[in-house]
């Protein structure tokens, strides 16, 4: 079980996607005061700024909220993340890498 709060989990995001408190406010139409107060427990967001949260954070409302999604997702947010900001020339490598790695996994088995 998750046993972090929602800021806790909100902090942890933002940081690890190398954001500060102003550019999230930024990117999910919300001040950096109420990042400061929702990552601090002193303010609960409504339920419309949880999903632009999720949304920039590129992590599901429900793991935001409830963190009850596992680590293998949180992993694959992660890559989707990091997809997402590759050119769409270089995309193609990414899906071929992916592809050989499964391959490779499933021929071990």
């Amino acid at each position: 079980m998750d046993t972090r709060t929602f800021g806790q989990r909100l902090k942890e995001r933002r940081v690890s996607q190398g954001m500060t408190q102003a550019d999230l406010a930024r990117k999910s139409a919300t001040s950096s005061s109420s990042i400061s107060h929702f990552e601090n427990g002193r303010n609960d967001p409504s339920l419309a700024t949880l999903q632009r949260l999720a949304d920039c954070l590129s992590c599901s409302l429900n793991w935001l909220v409830l963190g009850n999604e596992g680590e293998e997702t949180e992993k694959v947010q992660n890559i989707k993340y990091w997809a997402s900001r590759i050119p769409e020339g270089q995309l193609k490598i990414l899906e071929n890498l992916a592809r050989d790695l499964y391959i490779s996994a499933s021929n071990k088995d």
